[in-house]
Protein backbone atom coordinates (compact mmCIF):
# COMPACT_ATOMS: atom_id res chain seq x y z
CA UNK A 1 0.00 0.00 0.00
CA UNK A 2 1.83 3.46 -0.98
CA UNK A 3 0.70 6.27 1.15
CA UNK A 4 2.03 9.95 0.08
CA UNK A 5 2.78 11.44 3.42
CA UNK A 6 6.23 9.89 5.06
CA UNK A 7 5.15 10.65 7.88
CA UNK A 8 2.42 8.83 8.51
CA UNK A 9 4.12 6.00 7.01
CA UNK A 10 6.27 6.18 10.45
CA UNK A 11 3.66 6.48 12.46
CA UNK A 12 2.09 3.36 11.19
CA UNK A 13 5.09 1.40 11.26
CA UNK A 14 5.65 2.60 15.32
CA UNK A 15 2.35 1.21 16.42
CA UNK A 16 1.71 -1.86 18.20
CA UNK A 17 -0.59 -4.09 16.79
CA UNK A 18 -3.70 -6.07 18.56
CA UNK A 19 -5.09 -9.00 17.22
CA UNK A 20 -8.68 -9.99 19.56
CA UNK A 21 -10.71 -11.89 16.13
CA UNK A 22 -9.23 -15.18 16.56
CA UNK A 23 -6.62 -15.84 19.19
CA UNK A 24 -5.25 -13.06 21.14
CA UNK A 25 -2.17 -11.99 19.55
CA UNK A 26 -0.21 -8.73 20.23
CA UNK A 27 2.84 -7.46 18.36
CA UNK A 28 5.58 -4.76 19.36
CA UNK A 29 6.27 -1.91 16.87
CA UNK A 30 9.25 -3.41 15.89
CA UNK A 31 6.91 -6.76 14.66
CA UNK A 32 7.59 -9.08 17.49
CA UNK A 33 5.27 -11.01 19.15
CA UNK A 34 4.81 -10.06 22.89
CA UNK A 35 3.86 -12.95 24.65
CA UNK A 36 1.17 -12.45 27.51
CA UNK A 37 0.42 -15.93 29.06
CA UNK A 38 -2.51 -15.14 31.34
CA UNK A 39 -5.58 -15.53 30.36
CA UNK A 40 -6.70 -12.28 32.59
CA UNK A 41 -4.07 -9.74 31.36
CA UNK A 42 -5.19 -10.92 27.69
CA UNK A 43 -8.99 -10.03 28.50
CA UNK A 44 -7.76 -7.05 30.52
CA UNK A 45 -6.08 -5.85 27.35
CA UNK A 46 -9.25 -6.59 24.99
CA UNK A 47 -11.30 -5.28 27.44
CA UNK A 48 -9.17 -2.00 27.51
CA UNK A 49 -8.67 -2.19 23.86
CA UNK A 50 -12.35 -2.21 22.54
CA UNK A 51 -13.69 0.76 25.93
CA UNK A 52 -14.21 3.61 24.61
CA UNK A 53 -11.29 5.71 24.52
CA UNK A 54 -9.11 2.61 25.47
CA UNK A 55 -10.27 2.91 29.15
CA UNK A 56 -12.05 1.03 32.27
CA UNK A 57 -12.21 1.95 35.82
CA UNK A 58 -10.38 -0.40 38.43
CA UNK A 59 -13.69 -1.09 40.02
CA UNK A 60 -15.21 -2.39 37.06
CA UNK A 61 -12.45 -4.03 35.58
CA UNK A 62 -12.40 -6.16 39.22
CA UNK A 63 -15.69 -6.69 39.25
CA UNK A 64 -15.35 -8.26 36.14
CA UNK A 65 -11.92 -10.47 35.83
CA UNK A 66 -11.81 -11.00 40.08
CA UNK A 67 -15.19 -10.77 41.15
CA UNK A 68 -15.21 -14.19 42.51
CA UNK A 69 -12.72 -12.97 45.43
CA UNK A 70 -13.07 -10.22 48.32
CA UNK A 71 -12.40 -7.00 47.55
CA UNK A 72 -8.91 -6.91 48.79
CA UNK A 73 -8.24 -9.62 46.99
CA UNK A 74 -9.23 -8.28 43.67
CA UNK A 75 -7.57 -5.35 44.30
CA UNK A 76 -4.50 -6.91 44.68
CA UNK A 77 -4.45 -9.24 42.19
CA UNK A 78 -5.64 -6.14 39.26
CA UNK A 79 -2.31 -4.73 40.92
CA UNK A 80 -0.33 -7.97 40.02
CA UNK A 81 -1.45 -7.75 36.64
CA UNK A 82 -0.52 -4.64 35.53
CA UNK A 83 2.55 -4.78 36.76
CA UNK A 84 3.40 -7.64 35.02
CA UNK A 85 1.90 -5.61 31.96
CA UNK A 86 3.34 -3.05 32.39
CA UNK A 87 6.89 -4.57 32.16
CA UNK A 88 5.81 -6.17 28.34
CA UNK A 89 4.06 -2.95 27.07
CA UNK A 90 6.08 -0.17 28.74
CA UNK A 91 9.60 1.11 27.59
CA UNK A 92 11.31 4.16 27.65
CA UNK A 93 9.49 6.16 24.62
CA UNK A 94 7.25 3.48 23.36
CA UNK A 95 4.40 3.63 26.73
CA UNK A 96 0.70 1.83 26.49
CA UNK A 97 -0.30 1.07 29.41
CA UNK A 98 -1.20 4.01 31.76
CA UNK A 99 -2.99 3.82 35.01
CA UNK A 100 -4.01 5.75 38.46
CA UNK A 101 -5.76 5.55 41.52
CA UNK A 102 -9.68 4.74 39.99
CA UNK A 103 -8.67 4.46 36.16
CA UNK A 104 -6.52 2.09 33.64
CA UNK A 105 -6.47 2.85 29.86
CA UNK A 106 -4.55 1.58 27.00
CA UNK A 107 -2.81 4.81 24.71
CA UNK A 108 -5.41 3.92 21.78
CA UNK A 109 -2.84 6.43 19.59
CA UNK A 110 -0.22 4.14 20.05
CA UNK A 111 -1.55 0.86 19.15
CA UNK A 112 -3.60 -1.00 16.37
CA UNK A 113 -6.74 -2.97 17.02
CA UNK A 114 -8.41 -5.05 14.75
CA UNK A 115 -11.71 -4.65 16.32
CA UNK A 116 -11.94 -0.91 16.17
CA UNK A 117 -11.55 -1.81 12.23
CA UNK A 118 -14.31 -2.32 9.63
CA UNK A 119 -14.90 -5.97 10.12
CA UNK A 120 -14.65 -7.04 6.54
CA UNK A 121 -11.31 -8.26 6.97
CA UNK A 122 -11.71 -10.11 10.54
CA UNK A 123 -11.09 -13.71 10.88
CA UNK A 124 -12.23 -16.09 13.40
CA UNK A 125 -14.17 -15.66 16.66
CA UNK A 126 -13.48 -12.93 18.86
CA UNK A 127 -11.07 -14.12 21.64
CA UNK A 128 -11.69 -17.70 20.30
CA UNK A 129 -10.52 -20.20 23.07
CA UNK A 130 -10.34 -17.56 26.11
CA UNK A 131 -12.13 -18.23 28.69
CA UNK A 132 -12.05 -18.04 32.74
CA UNK A 133 -14.14 -20.37 34.64
CA UNK A 134 -16.05 -19.06 37.85
CA UNK A 135 -16.06 -15.51 36.31
CA UNK A 136 -19.35 -14.69 35.42
CA UNK A 137 -18.73 -10.88 34.72
CA UNK A 138 -15.78 -11.58 31.97
CA UNK A 139 -18.24 -14.45 30.49
CA UNK A 140 -21.00 -11.83 30.43
CA UNK A 141 -18.93 -9.19 28.90
CA UNK A 142 -17.46 -11.92 26.41
CA UNK A 143 -20.60 -12.76 25.19
CA UNK A 144 -22.32 -9.59 24.33
CA UNK A 145 -19.30 -8.52 22.32
CA UNK A 146 -19.63 -11.62 20.56
CA UNK A 147 -23.32 -10.84 19.98
CA UNK A 148 -22.18 -7.46 19.14
CA UNK A 149 -19.41 -8.00 16.41
CA UNK A 150 -21.52 -10.82 15.01
CA UNK A 151 -24.85 -8.82 14.54
CA UNK A 152 -22.52 -5.77 12.99
CA UNK A 153 -21.44 -8.57 10.48
CA UNK A 154 -24.79 -9.54 9.64
CA UNK A 155 -25.81 -6.92 8.87
CA UNK A 156 -24.46 -2.83 8.32
CA UNK A 157 -27.84 -1.24 7.39
CA UNK A 158 -27.81 2.43 5.88
CA UNK A 159 -28.86 4.67 9.08
CA UNK A 160 -32.16 6.17 8.67
CA UNK A 161 -32.46 9.71 7.88
CA UNK A 162 -33.46 12.10 10.27
CA UNK A 163 -34.86 14.11 7.10
CA UNK A 164 -37.64 11.12 6.72
CA UNK A 165 -39.10 12.13 10.06
CA UNK A 166 -42.52 13.90 10.31
CA UNK A 167 -43.18 17.31 10.38
CA UNK A 168 -42.91 18.43 13.89
CA UNK A 169 -41.25 15.69 15.28
CA UNK A 170 -38.12 17.34 16.62
CA UNK A 171 -40.27 18.85 18.79
CA UNK A 172 -41.24 15.84 20.89
CA UNK A 173 -39.56 13.24 23.37
CA UNK A 174 -39.55 10.21 21.03
CA UNK A 175 -38.65 7.26 22.34
CA UNK A 176 -36.44 4.17 20.34
CA UNK A 177 -36.74 0.84 22.13
CA UNK A 178 -33.56 -1.35 20.97
CA UNK A 179 -33.57 -4.89 21.13
CA UNK A 180 -33.19 -6.27 24.57
CA UNK A 181 -30.15 -8.70 24.55
CA UNK A 182 -30.01 -12.41 25.48
CA UNK A 183 -27.03 -12.79 28.39
CA UNK A 184 -28.39 -16.13 29.86
CA UNK A 185 -26.44 -18.28 28.02
CA UNK A 186 -29.97 -20.27 26.70
CA UNK A 187 -30.50 -19.12 23.06
CA UNK A 188 -34.04 -20.72 23.42
CA UNK A 189 -34.76 -17.10 25.97
CA UNK A 190 -33.67 -14.98 22.32
CA UNK A 191 -37.05 -14.92 21.40
CA UNK A 192 -37.92 -13.74 25.40
CA UNK A 193 -35.51 -11.05 24.74
CA UNK A 194 -36.60 -9.16 22.04
CA UNK A 195 -40.33 -10.38 22.60
CA UNK A 196 -40.02 -7.98 25.78
CA UNK A 197 -38.75 -5.33 23.45
CA UNK A 198 -41.49 -5.58 21.12
CA UNK A 199 -44.08 -6.16 23.36
CA UNK A 200 -43.21 -2.80 25.16
CA UNK A 201 -42.73 -0.80 21.27
CA UNK A 202 -46.81 -2.05 21.36
CA UNK A 203 -47.57 -0.87 24.95
CA UNK A 204 -45.58 2.87 24.49
CA UNK A 205 -47.37 3.64 21.00
CA UNK A 206 -50.27 3.94 22.59
CA UNK A 207 -49.31 6.74 24.69
CA UNK A 208 -50.95 9.68 22.36
CA UNK A 209 -48.01 12.03 23.17
CA UNK A 210 -44.78 10.02 23.07
CA UNK A 211 -43.66 8.89 19.86
CA UNK A 212 -41.83 5.56 19.57
CA UNK A 213 -39.42 5.03 16.57
CA UNK A 214 -40.73 2.32 14.30
CA UNK A 215 -38.88 -1.40 15.33
CA UNK A 216 -37.29 -1.69 12.18
CA UNK A 217 -35.54 1.44 12.55
CA UNK A 218 -34.35 0.71 16.09
CA UNK A 219 -33.59 -2.65 15.80
CA UNK A 220 -31.57 -2.02 12.68
CA UNK A 221 -29.84 0.95 14.55
CA UNK A 222 -28.33 -1.88 17.68
CA UNK A 223 -27.22 -4.09 14.89
CA UNK A 224 -25.01 -1.24 13.62
CA UNK A 225 -23.36 -0.72 16.86
CA UNK A 226 -23.72 2.85 17.36
CA UNK A 227 -23.79 4.73 20.89
CA UNK A 228 -27.01 6.35 22.26
CA UNK A 229 -25.80 9.94 21.12
CA UNK A 230 -26.00 8.56 17.55
CA UNK A 231 -29.01 6.43 18.20
CA UNK A 232 -30.50 10.41 18.52
CA UNK A 233 -29.00 11.47 15.89
CA UNK A 234 -30.29 9.11 13.28
CA UNK A 235 -33.62 8.43 14.04
CA UNK A 236 -34.68 12.38 15.92
CA UNK A 237 -34.75 9.99 18.85
CA UNK A 238 -34.88 11.95 22.70
CA UNK A 239 -34.71 8.78 24.21
CA UNK A 240 -33.39 5.08 24.15
CA UNK A 241 -34.13 1.89 26.13
CA UNK A 242 -31.90 -1.02 26.28
CA UNK A 243 -32.28 -3.97 28.06
CA UNK A 244 -31.16 -7.55 29.37
CA UNK A 245 -31.84 -11.13 29.82
CA UNK A 246 -29.76 -12.28 32.43
CA UNK A 247 -29.66 -15.49 34.35
CA UNK A 248 -29.58 -15.04 38.48
CA UNK A 249 -30.09 -18.38 40.48
CA UNK A 250 -33.08 -20.33 39.08
CA UNK A 251 -34.33 -17.23 37.59
CA UNK A 252 -34.01 -15.04 34.87
CA UNK A 253 -33.44 -11.13 35.79
CA UNK A 254 -34.71 -9.02 33.09
CA UNK A 255 -33.08 -5.24 33.64
CA UNK A 256 -33.81 -1.66 31.54
CA UNK A 257 -32.04 1.35 31.14
CA UNK A 258 -33.78 4.53 30.09
CA UNK A 259 -31.03 6.57 28.14
CA UNK A 260 -31.05 10.46 27.26
CA UNK A 261 -29.58 10.63 23.46
CA UNK A 262 -28.52 14.44 23.43
CA UNK A 263 -26.49 13.58 26.64
CA UNK A 264 -25.95 9.77 26.57
CA UNK A 265 -26.38 9.70 30.92
CA UNK A 266 -28.68 6.62 32.29
CA UNK A 267 -31.77 8.61 33.52
CA UNK A 268 -34.19 5.36 34.60
CA UNK A 269 -32.87 2.01 35.46
CA UNK A 270 -35.18 -1.19 36.79
CA UNK A 271 -34.84 -4.67 37.57
CA UNK A 272 -37.68 -7.19 37.87
CA UNK A 273 -37.22 -11.53 37.97
CA UNK A 274 -38.80 -13.56 35.62
CA UNK A 275 -39.53 -16.79 37.36
CA UNK A 276 -40.10 -20.01 35.18
CA UNK A 277 -43.57 -20.01 36.70
CA UNK A 278 -44.39 -16.91 35.53
CA UNK A 279 -48.59 -16.85 34.86
CA UNK A 280 -49.15 -15.20 31.71
CA UNK A 281 -51.13 -12.65 33.35
CA UNK A 282 -48.35 -11.82 35.37
CA UNK A 283 -45.59 -11.18 32.54
CA UNK A 284 -48.38 -8.69 30.87
CA UNK A 285 -48.44 -6.87 34.58
CA UNK A 286 -44.46 -6.81 34.60
CA UNK A 287 -44.92 -4.91 30.84
CA UNK A 288 -47.81 -3.00 32.35
CA UNK A 289 -45.23 -2.05 35.16
CA UNK A 290 -42.54 -0.99 33.02
CA UNK A 291 -44.76 0.78 30.45
CA UNK A 292 -46.41 3.57 33.11
CA UNK A 293 -42.78 3.77 34.79
CA UNK A 294 -41.18 4.55 31.48
CA UNK A 295 -43.93 6.99 30.72
CA UNK A 296 -44.09 8.83 33.63
CA UNK A 297 -40.18 9.29 33.44
CA UNK A 298 -40.27 10.71 30.50
CA UNK A 299 -43.18 12.55 31.55
CA UNK A 300 -41.17 14.48 33.90
CA UNK A 301 -37.75 15.21 32.13
CA UNK A 302 -39.54 16.82 30.07
CA UNK A 303 -41.15 18.88 32.55
CA UNK A 304 -37.78 19.21 34.22
CA UNK A 305 -36.14 20.08 30.30
CA UNK A 306 -38.59 22.96 29.92
CA UNK A 307 -38.34 24.54 33.62
CA UNK A 308 -34.47 24.22 32.93
CA UNK A 309 -35.09 26.87 29.99
CA UNK A 310 -35.82 30.82 29.50
CA UNK A 311 -39.64 30.70 28.86
CA UNK A 312 -39.04 32.73 25.71
CA UNK A 313 -36.97 30.11 24.64
CA UNK A 314 -39.33 27.99 24.98
CA UNK A 315 -41.84 26.08 22.08
CA UNK A 316 -45.18 25.01 22.05
CA UNK A 317 -44.84 21.67 23.26
CA UNK A 318 -42.50 23.05 25.80
CA UNK A 319 -44.99 25.41 26.74
CA UNK A 320 -46.69 22.47 28.01
CA UNK A 321 -44.47 20.49 29.87
CA UNK A 322 -43.80 23.42 32.20
CA UNK A 323 -47.23 24.39 32.84
CA UNK A 324 -48.07 20.56 33.67
CA UNK A 325 -44.95 21.24 36.12
CA UNK A 326 -46.28 23.96 37.75
CA UNK A 327 -49.87 22.21 37.53
CA UNK A 328 -48.46 19.26 39.31
CA UNK A 329 -47.19 21.44 42.35
CA UNK A 330 -50.94 22.34 43.59
CA UNK A 331 -50.22 25.97 44.94
CA UNK A 332 -52.82 28.25 43.79
CA UNK A 333 -49.11 30.32 42.62
CA UNK A 334 -48.25 28.10 40.22
CA UNK A 335 -51.80 27.34 38.90
CA UNK A 336 -51.40 31.02 37.78
CA UNK A 337 -48.19 30.09 36.41
CA UNK A 338 -49.65 26.94 34.55
CA UNK A 339 -52.41 28.69 33.49
CA UNK A 340 -50.07 31.55 31.80
CA UNK A 341 -48.25 28.64 29.89
CA UNK A 342 -51.15 27.07 28.54
CA UNK A 343 -52.34 30.70 27.53
CA UNK A 344 -49.39 31.22 25.84
CA UNK A 345 -49.26 27.95 23.88
CA UNK A 346 -52.64 27.86 22.62
CA UNK A 347 -52.02 31.92 21.84
CA UNK A 348 -49.39 29.99 19.58
CA UNK A 349 -51.62 27.38 18.14
CA UNK A 350 -54.79 27.52 18.62
CA UNK A 351 -55.80 24.16 17.78
CA UNK A 352 -53.40 22.11 20.09
CA UNK A 353 -55.54 19.44 21.69
CA UNK A 354 -53.06 19.08 24.23
CA UNK A 355 -52.84 23.04 25.38
CA UNK A 356 -56.85 22.65 24.91
CA UNK A 357 -56.92 19.68 27.26
CA UNK A 358 -54.71 21.15 29.86
CA UNK A 359 -55.77 24.51 29.44
CA UNK A 360 -59.48 22.64 30.59
CA UNK A 361 -57.97 20.83 33.56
Amino acid sequence: MAIGDGGRVSQIASLFALEVFGSFRLRAPDGCRIDVSSRKAQALVAMLATAPGGERSRSWLQSNLWGSRGADQAQSSLRSELSSLRGLLNSEGASLLYSDKTRVWLDLDRIAVDARKPLSGASGEFLEGLDIPGEDGFEDWLRTQRNRFEAAERATPDPPSVATMPTGFSQLPALAVLPFVNLTGDPEQDYVAEGISEDLIDRLSRLRWLPIIARSSSFAVRDANVDPRQIGDMLGARYCLEGRVRRQGADNMLSASLIDCEGGNMVWSNRVALTPDDAPTAFRDLLTGLTTALGAKIDLEEQSRALRKPQSDLNVRELIWRGRWHLNRFTADDAVQASACFAEALAREPSSPEAIIQMTW
